[in-house]
């Protein structure tokens, strides 16, 4: 898998501290940072005490080693490009291992030759020392024993005479490793490489004191920015604070460049449990003002239109956030609003394109200015501390991100983590009715393929025309050559008039209508809107007119108030998110879709 650059890699640590370093020095003793050596993207976090918790178990099921492998040190996770759940474990200034899903731990040689293993060890012949050393794998003729809870497919060492040299992944269970046998014993993964792992204790706030100079610098930095960025817009500030550690610094920041904020919170109706009061709390404490968005049902009325939310299809961000913002700052902010958000380039391709300053398309109104934009995870977690903040209690039951209970973008692990503190039998109620609707098989809900639109590899494809059966009010609609063609009825075409009708012409048929002219996809797009809307409010809030409204749950228009500005012509989740769009093997069965129509 890419694994994509999203900013600089400049973790350095402090050899004599034995803490991580964000600038060229250690602010405790002055050492220079020496550069540690990480994958991207670089998102690098402080483990939390269940990290800790999870890691160790990890380390002692796999390899029962004698010594305590983190003896008091502070630990340092990476979470590295996969399909699920790996991060990177820094002890000590270097690569130790992999934690694969909370459960496994993937050793480093060198790392592995401090824990003195007692299980997970395979014994290669002295005679494959130089083979091992050389980038070979270890051969079954080479493998002269193993522990025997060693399994194909589990993780192991390699030993030569009590050593550790190597270390990867058994491709044979201890019984076949007698050295009679043929193939690959096991798929070396790293060898020794003379890394030294410090074992100096130390604890975040060692690690806070070493670093004060650059959180002195880029606090200066950001407030800076905050001043320059309130001062030029002259808008209403917002706090857009979602109860996360991101959303928490940068209103911290935004608190020292003397700004006094309302905050800004979009409950989704899938927020964990404590989330909201955490939030009230923090407004009660700096004497702001808060605005609470609810979503209500939103996620439930959306998802009989959409199918569940995946993480190449999270319909749920546009219907369950931005609906609700967009309406929230149409109500409060008329004029406009400008909006601090702690969104930062670690997180993901996306947020690394969009810059510090940028105007959200989906809610109008909203100029939004992140002033932790460069920031890592770790940054974030040392102001904090620095700052001695109240952070949200949920992190340190292991989560990296705040957000909603089922979030697709959660991997699998930290799904685990919050079913430990959060009844969700609903939602896996949800899938498995949604999953019978559609003929796909209940491994498609043990296995998590749900958070997938596409799961590759793994991919279990729905029977098409039991998804369209699902989705009733999925429209047929397609392109032609010079025209556009929708299966509609007199209510899916009520929106058409926003249109000039000198720029389009439509023609009744027997089951729908051609449409052609100028505007002629617009003109989809309007149908499109009007046959299957889930009443997120986002064209309403862009109507300076007011002529589209929600009522009943659903999309009014009065077109004596429309002036066919089209400025209601920006995103929409119906269009964007439309069903069948996102299953192109279908295709061959149905109508081209939005698309394709280019």
């Amino acid at each position: 898998m890419v694994k994509p650059f999203l900013g600089r890699l400049d973790l350095g640590w402090c050899d004599r501290c034995n803490v991580p370093l964000l600038g060229p020095r250690c602010s405790t003793c002055g050492t220079a940072a020496r550069p540690v050596a990480y994958s991207p993207p670089g998102d690098v976090r402080p483990a939390m005490q269940r990290d800790l918790e999870d890691i160790r178990r990890a380390i002692e099921s796999g390899f029962a080693p004698a010594r305590e492998p983190l003896r008091g040190r502070l630990v340092i996770l990476n979470a590295i490009s996969s399909q699920d759940g790996m991060e990177e474990i820094i002890i000590g200034g270097a690569v130790a291992g992999v934690l694969r899903e909370r459960e496994a731990f993937l050793p480093r040689a060198d790392f592995a030759a401090t824990m003195a293993p007692s299980k997970g060890i395979v014994e290669a012949d002295p005679g494959a020392r130089a083979s091992l050393a050389a980038s070979s794998n270890l051969m079954a003729p080479g493998a002269l024993e193993a522990s025997p809870e060693v399994r194909e497919g589990g993780e192991v060492v390699v030993t030569v005479e009590g050593g550790v040299v190597a270390a990867g992944r058994a491709r044979m269970g201890s019984t076949a490793m007698d050295g009679s046998g043929r193939g690959v014993a096991v798929k070396v993964r790293s060898r020794l490489e003379g890394v030294g792992y410090h074992e100096l204790p130390a604890t975040l706030d060692d690690a806070v004191a070493a670093n004060v100079d650059e959180l002195r610098r880029i606090e200066e930095r950001a407030v800076g920015q905050v001043r320059r960025v309130s001062e030029d817009l002259a808008l209403p500030d917002v706090v857009s604070f979602s109860g996360g550690k991101d959303s928490l610094a940068t209103l911290l920041i935004a608190l020292e460049a003397g700004l006094r904020p309302r905050l800004l919170f979009i409950d989704t109706g899938l927020e964990l449990p404590g989330t909201r009061e955490y939030i009230v709390r923090t407004a009660e404490r700096h004497g702001l003002e808060l605005t609470v968005a609810e979503a209500g049902d939103a996620f439930a009325a959306a998802m009989v239109h959409f199918g569940p939310p995946a993480k190449d299809y999270r319909w749920c961000c546009k219907t369950n956030k931005l609906g609700p913002t967009a309406l929230a700052i149409r109500k409060a902010f008329p004029g406009g609003v400008l909006s601090f958000i702690g969104q930062r380039r670690y997180e993901s391709q996306s947020r690394a394109r969009s810059g510090a300053r940028w105007d959200n398309p989906w809610v109008p109104g909203q100029r939004a200015f992140s002033p932790i934009q460069d920031w890592t995870a770790l940054h974030v977690w040392l102001y904090l501390r620095w700052k001695g903040a109240e952070v949200n209690p949920w992190y340190e039951k292991g989560l990296e991100r705040i957000g909603c209970s089922i979030c697709p973008a959660a991997d699998e692990a930290e799904g685990r983590l919050m079913a430990e503190h959060v009844d969700l039998s609903w939602w896996t109620d949800a899938l498995t009715a949604y999953a019978e609707s559609v003929g796909l098989p209940p491994e498609w809900v043990v296995r998590g393929l749900w958070r997938w639109r596409h799961p590759g590899e793994h991919d279990v494809e729905a029977d098409p025309e039991s998804h369209e059966a699902r989705h009733a009010d999925a429209l047929r609609f397609g392109r032609r050559e010079g025209h556009v063609t929708a299966q509609a009825g007199e209510h899916d075409l009520r929106l058409l008039p926003i249109l000039d009708a000198s720029d389009v012409r439509i023609e009744r048929t027997g089951d729908g209508v051609v449409i052609e002219g100028r505007d002629r996809d617009q003109a989809l797009n309007l149908i499109v809107r009007a046959h299957s809307c889930v009443a997120c409010g986002i064209c309403t809030a862009r109507c300076p007119a007011g002529a589209l409204t929600l009522e009943n749950g659903g999309l009014a228009f009065d077109e004596g108030l429309c002036t066919r500005c089209k400025e209601c012509l920006g995103p929409c989740p119906v269009v964007d998110f439309h069903p069948l769009r996102f299953r192109p093997r279908m295709l061959s069965r149905h109508r081209l879709t939005m698309e394709d129509r280019e």
